[in-house]
């Protein structure tokens, strides 16, 4: 039998548990954290594509940076260099289609595993487009210490179209290949040598610039396993995103890169305490203002236009100093003559 008041002797021995309105607020609690709004920005808007010669240099330093923390997990590191010969193809995008569509790069990975040369399936590569021909030849990173080179050639070999016969004694079947391994140096020199072929926009061949709509061309690709995995977007957002621009061309994409800006409402998260957690940008409209302009207002620095008030003042600051009205979402925001 159970003493008089046992269970008030119980219940007080227990843990206390916080309330629930305690146990709901956290540093992320937009409750706790409340958006204060502390300025306007407008920032270029740019195509983000590899093939322009603004947004192909923040790509490639991007990559670099992937490639730093990635590379020295390797227990290996070799990079083969894989060319076509010009004379099995009429064009040279024959011939970068050719190896795309019958995945080339990822059926010799594969064999060079199966064979038992790499330490595991990760890889890196990027393509090189030859300056007078403009036939692709390919950069690959692979975790390995070591390859043989007859082994290399078979397999690279088995890419000959079934159309051109048996190779001539005094030429490759398909193309030239290399090992590189003392010239690669440690990982943070494999990483800046082969990305500098990302932010030359110069070698980009004439063939390439014309495709887009229809036909992409990836100047760059990886193994899945390479880099973390990153939290998708959800599947609508993503087949908007793959949708976008696939009208126009590379080139038509490169010329209308920076053409037009983008207006933000800047807002900081604070907590209960009034310190800062995070900055964030909502979306406030498309404006008329180009990246030449934004370069001007900031004294030539390709920096983004940014005040402590409104979208409007901003706009208003900005036509002031550029003599032309700028256009918010189709609306005047910002006159000279208003000034």
């Amino acid at each position: 039998m159970m003493p008089k008041n046992s269970t008030n002797t119980i219940l007080t021995d227990l843990p206390r548990v916080p309330a629930a309105s305690v146990l709901l607020e956290s540093d992320d609690n937009v409750v706790t954290d409340p958006l204060v709004t502390i300025g306007a920005e407008i920032r270029p808007r740019r195509c983000r594509c590899s093939f322009c010669a603004h947004c192909c240099v923040a790509l490639g330093l991007q990559q670099r940076s992937q490639l730093l923390t990635a590379l020295p997990t390797f227990a290996g590191l070799l990079m083969l260099t894989l060319t076509v010969d010009p004379t099995l193809f009429e064009r040279p995008r024959d011939a970068y289609f050719h190896v795309r569509e019958r995945r080339a790069l990822g059926v010799l990975i594969q064999a060079l595993h199966r064979a038992g040369v790499l330490h595991s399936r990760r890889f890196w590569y990027v393509v090189e487009f030859q300056k007078y021909t403009e036939m692709p030849h390919y950069h690959v990173l692979v975790d390995a210490s070591f390859i043989p080179k007859d082994l290399l050639d078979r397999e690279w070999s088995k890419n000959r179209p079934a159309r051109c016969g048996p190779p001539p004694s005094n030429r490759p079947a398909f193309g030239m290949t290399r090992i590189s391994q003392r010239s690669l140096g440690d990982p943070e020199h494999a990483a800046a040598y082969v990305t500098k072929y990302l932010t030359k926009p110069d070698c980009i061949p004439g063939w390439v610039l014309d495709l887009g709509a229809k036909r992409r061309v990836l100047r760059f690709s990886h193994s899945r396993r390479l880099f973390p995995r990153k939290k998708q977007q959800p599947r609508r957002l993503r087949r908007a995103a793959s949708k976008r621009g696939q009208s126009r061309s590379y080139r038509q994409r490169a010329t209308d890169c920076g053409q037009q800006s983008v207006a933000f409402v800047v807002g900081a998260r604070v907590n209960e305490f009034g310190e800062l957690v995070r900055e964030e940008r909502r979306y406030a409209g498309a404006a008329s203002l180009t990246a030449d302009d934004l370069s001007k207002l900031a004294d030539g620095k390709p920096t983004p236009l940014r005040g402590s008030g409104t979208v409007s003042s901003l706009a208003q600051d900005a036509a002031t100093r550029l003599g032309k009205t700028v256009w918010i979402d189709g609306h005047p925001r910002g006159r000279p003559e208003d000034a």
